[in-house]
């Protein structure tokens, strides 16, 4: 049981929401009070949003440069994740043709050529992480139409009429 801060009355914790920072680990107003006092000075803080967009775009610069080295840690593990788990989906981390390991040689290749035409039916700006993500987002379809290939075996298939020169020999 604990005492509401704002309407005075006792609840069960149920009816309090989580708050890390307090010892009790709860917030200080129960639910009801918390949701009244948000829809009541919710256009007083959107109005002021609205004014202030110039502080806050300011406070966000400030605090993006300040933790900078975070953010790109951060975007950089998540692309690794998406990559790996989109090459995954299709093969494997391996090169289908050469058998190259290393992840920052290998992509996604587009089976029948049509890369480009995909991505102009699709709208979707260039490839790479962009790419993954739309994948990723419909569940990773056409296993047929998609594979893993190195960079040199890509641009040897694109150089050779869609023929990999290791295929060649």
């Amino acid at each position: 049981m604990k005492k509401c801060g704002h309407c005075r009355q006792i609840f069960n914790i149920v009816n309090f929401g989580k708050h890390s920072y307090t010892k009790s680990g709860l917030r200080n107003w129960c639910k009801q009070c918390e949701k009244q006092y948000h829809d009541k000075n919710i256009n007083n803080t959107r109005i002021w949003r609205k004014k202030n967009k110039d502080i806050l775009y300011e406070k966000a610069k400030k605090y993006w440069i300040k933790n900078k080295d975070r953010f790109i840690y951060i975007k950089n593990a998540y692309r690794l994740k998406l990559k790996t788990e989109c090459f995954n989906a299709y093969g494997g981390c391996l090169c289908k043709c050469c058998g190259e390991k290393e992840l920052a040689f290998l992509s996604i290749d587009h089976i029948n050529n049509d890369g480009a035409k995909e991505r102009k039916k699709l709208k979707t700006v260039g490839g790479g992480a962009n790419f993954y993500r739309y994948l990723k987002r419909h569940n990773y379809p056409d296993k047929h139409r998609y594979q893993v290939l190195c960079m040199n075996c890509q641009t040897g298939k694109k150089n050779n009429k869609g023929i990999c020169p290791h295929q060649q020999k």
